[in-house]
């Protein structure tokens, strides 16, 4: 049986490690939902959620977003150096300008 772990509410690393965990389990959890043996389980809201395209797209993209910022956290916490420090933020300021533009122009397309 796989599970799903409950993230720390503190550490963005282990919401994303769920948030990638739920995204592979997307086609097993689409399965259980529309299983008829597991209507009594399952609420209305949450098949709106589970059917919803946005709310797979708006999982995807959050997991776009904390993967570079995870990995930059991590890397602060184990430098001290401060030049080590400034260049990973630099890093990360050229990532989500490349990142920003291309959702803008999807958006306008």
């Amino acid at each position: 049986m796989c599970q799903v772990t409950t993230p720390v509410i503190t550490r963005w690393g282990s919401h994303l490690k769920q948030y990638k965990k739920i995204l592979t389990l997307q086609p097993q959890i689409v399965s259980v939902v529309t299983n008829p043996d597991a209507s009594a389980y399952v609420s209305e809201e949450l098949r709106e959620v589970i059917f919803s395209w946005s709310f797979w797209e708006s999982l995807r993209l959050l997991v776009e977003v904390l993967t570079p910022l995870c990995k930059a956290v991590a890397a602060v916490e184990a430098d001290s150096n401060v030049s080590n420090v400034m260049k990973i933020w630099l890093q990360l300021e050229s990532i989500f300008s490349k990142k920003l533009s291309r959702w803008i122009n999807s958006t306008r397309n």
